[in-house]
């Protein structure tokens, strides 16, 4: 699965490396300015702990032979003001982490996504390379789907920040690597005032962190 992965998005970087031959260049235009949407494709971790229930305290929850990592997909859009600065929104999508349960309660799946709002700032290198970094907030938003109990949804909102490499084709093609990690919550909702929000099945106190790793194409008009 893990090559499959990486041979997609090393096809989708050279897909856009060849696209990117016929489109039009602009004199004096610094390659960046503007605004711009891409699409990345990799691999993520879920990092759920078998140390932490699903639900609450009820320890019947806790996970065992579980499964996190998979596909990611991530559809951005931003506006950079130079070459040093921009912002950026983006929606991803997580693979899901399964598992079986604890004292033959059947089996669980946990599904995710994230919207996340971030500000980017980069640092240009020789020959169309830039370093990049984004620090910013992530909406999380996780399904949980059992086979002995209720299906249960919860969201909070947690920081999240990137760092990558883009490289610039032309003005309006670029190809990027990037590291993006979420941060979770062992204790999202427990009843309580928390951050947090669950529906139809109690206290869901296990949103984990994330991690995707990811190589993509950036179109900017």
């Amino acid at each position: 699965m893990l090559k499959k992965i990486t041979l997609i998005s090393c096809l989708t970087v050279l897909t856009a490396t060849a696209l990117a031959d016929t489109a039009p260049t602009y004199a004096g235009d610094d390659g960046i300015s503007g605004y711009y949407v891409g699409l990345s494709a990799g691999y993520a971790l879920n990092h759920f702990s078998s140390d932490n229930s699903f639900f609450g305290n009820n320890n019947l929850w806790q996970a065992h032979n579980q499964h996190d990592g998979g596909f990611t997909g991530r559809l951005s859009g931003g506006y950079n003001f130079n070459e040093y600065f921009g912002v950026e929104v983006a929606y991803d999508y997580l693979p899901s982490s399964k598992a079986t349960l604890s004292n033959g309660h059947g089996s669980s799946s946990v599904s995710s996504y994230d919207l996340d709002a971030m500000l980017v700032g980069r640092v240009p290198f020789v020959n169309n390379f830039d370093f990049f970094v984004k620090a910013g907030m992530a909406y999380i938003s996780s399904e949980i789907d059992s086979t002995d109990y209720a299906k249960s949804y919860a969201q909070i909102y947690r920081p999240a920040f990137a760092i990558g490499w883009d490289y610039r084709i032309n003005t309006s093609f670029m190809v990027n690597v990037q590291w993006l990690h979420t941060l979770g919550d062992g204790n999202a909702y427990n009843g309580g005032a928390q951050q947090g929000q669950v529906t139809n099945g109690g206290s869901f106190t296990k949103i984990p962190p994330f991690d995707t790793f990811t190589g993509g194409v950036v179109y900017r008009f």
